[in-house]
């Protein structure tokens, strides 16, 4: 005779030609003993939450990053364009 581990990680012996267990009854009876587990979703919501709030954080510095960056460009633009239009003043094409 043979041994099989169950779902609940246990070994029971198996019966003569089958992968069945020999005593249903008694992973019947285990399974009424095991501790309930109070909300398991709760935990989840919770992290959840935290990493949606990480999430929103993160993309508002990028999105205050990139305007930043974009003014930065704007400027320099506007001082380069201010430049040349200096110099072509100056410096008219022949």
């Amino acid at each position: 005779m043979g041994y099989r581990r169950t779902s609940r990680n246990t070994w029971v012996p198996k019966r003569q030609g089958s992968d069945e267990d020999e005593d249903v009854d008694e992973d019947v009876a285990e399974a009424e003993d095991e501790p309930e587990v109070s909300d398991p979703t709760s935990s989840f919501d919770t992290q959840f939450t935290a990493f949606e709030e990480r999430m929103t954080a993160m993309h508002e510095a990028q999105k205050k990053f990139l305007q930043e960056s974009v003014t930065s460009m704007q400027e320099e633009q506007r001082q380069f364009f201010a430049e040349m239009r200096t110099f072509m003043a100056r410096f008219p094409p022949p």
